[in-house]
């Protein structure tokens, strides 16, 4: 069994538990499509915040709240794709009433 963490004891394959991670959230899981996105959002490869971009908006859409305060947070500083202040603003609103309380803090900042 692969694993991209090598818990309990299982070696360790990243190329293998990106594979299954990204399997799992190309099937709905909104754990694992977060997971895609933050691993696109922490690379430094050209294209890679657009990707982050999309797989975030994924993962909201299949319910994950804090991927809009990430989303959120691409948008505003224009990674992977053109900066849209009033679209990231929307997205940590969205986040806030979701519950996502990082998302109410940075809107309390912004006042």
């Amino acid at each position: 069994m692969a694993t991209s963490d090598g818990e309990a004891g299982i070696e360790r394959d990243r190329v293998a538990g990106s594979a299954l991670l990204l399997r799992a959230a190309q099937r709905g899981s909104a754990e694992a499509a977060a997971r895609v996105a933050y691993a696109f959002a922490r690379s430094h490869a050209p294209g890679t915040d657009a990707r982050a971009r999309a797989w975030y908006a994924h993962a909201a859409d299949l319910g994950r709240v804090s991927s809009l305060r990430h989303l959120a947070i691409l948008v505003l500083e224009g990674r992977g794709g053109p900066a849209d202040p009033a679209e990231g603003q929307r997205l940590l609103e969205l986040a806030a009433q979701g519950g996502d309380a990082r998302a109410a803090e940075m809107l309390q900042q912004k006042r």
